[in-house]
């Protein structure tokens, strides 16, 4: 795969932490804003889908990887990759 050019994850939703910051920011813990997202209908699902990008990255990765894998290391490769990509989805929807 290529190297990565973005901030690592995790990154989290948060409150914005400076009186000129209106939005909701998606930052690692500790590190620099990655982004921040407007207070609008949706912002929440949006920044949590948002800040879920590095787990759903990692977890695509792994699926690629998996998938080359010759059997019988496929499938336990796989079902680590599914873990990986419930979870990514379940933060993305928390």
């Amino acid at each position: 795969m290529n190297e990565r050019a973005f901030t690592p994850g995790p990154w989290f939703v948060s409150e914005p932490n400076e009186p000129d910051q209106t939005g909701l920011l998606i930052k690692p813990i500790p590190g620099d804003v990655v982004a921040e997202i407007d207070v609008l209908p949706n912002a929440i699902a949006n920044a949590r889908l948002i800040a879920s990008a590095p787990e759903l990255y990692e977890a695509l990765e792994r699926i690629c990887e998996a998938h080359r894998r010759e059997t019988p290391l496929r499938a336990a490769a796989m079902e680590n990759a599914y873990r990986l990509a419930r979870e990514a989805l379940a933060k993305a929807v928390a």
